[in-house]
């Protein structure tokens, strides 16, 4: 059980390193808008949420299913760099100040994000509706990753769902590493 933690752990770990490099890529310090968090008053009708809990408590709901499953801790990361990403873009589009050769690289690359999201989560839907008990689907501009929850895939199941995912999502032979979790 222990090499199944240490594996999960690496295999996020990598994952996880892969999102940082691809957003560090279009994030340029420029571009940054800091704001300081505004504070949340003492008698705000949250309280009973928990603090700092939306009032619905759907963060706090998600965030401790993550806790408990990596399919759903990555989906969650996942979400919450997307927003940022995606909000950093319409940061840009919305800055008349900006040139228009930024507000058109700003727009391509929400148009390739929102792409690239609507393509990730078609595949795992796909997946899961085929009988696999979850799927991960990360595009990134030198990799592209498939991990399958469960154990090892049979034969030639790796390759089948390699050239399955790459000619649906247009990536090319070999387009796809494929890996399983648990």
């Amino acid at each position: 059980m222990e090499v199944s933690n240490r594996k999960r752990f690496f295999l996020f770990l990598a994952v996880l390193i892969v999102f940082s490099l691809g957003t560090a890529l279009f994030v340029h310090e420029d571009d940054m808008v800091y704001e300081p968090a505004e504070p949340v008053p003492e008698d705000s009708e949250n309280d009973s949420e928990g603090e700092g809990e939306p009032a619905d408590g759907t963060e706090a709901v998600a965030a401790a299913a993550a806790e408990r499953d990596f399919f759903a801790s990555f989906r969650l990361e996942r979400s919450r760099r997307r927003d940022r990403e995606a909000e950093l873009y319409r940061e840009i589009l919305a800055d008349e100040g900006r040139d228009e050769t930024a507000r058109k690289e700003a727009s391509a690359a929400l148009t390739g994000l929102y792409r690239k999201a609507g393509l990730e989560d078609e595949v795992e839907q796909i997946l899961v509706g085929r009988g696999y008990g979850d799927a991960l689907f990360v595009i990134e501009d030198t990799v592209s990753l498939l991990i399958i929850k469960g154990e090892a895939l049979r034969g030639t199941e790796t390759a089948d769902l390699a050239a399955f995912v790459s000619s649906y999502a247009g990536l090319g032979e070999n387009g796809v590493s494929v890996f399983t979790a648990e």
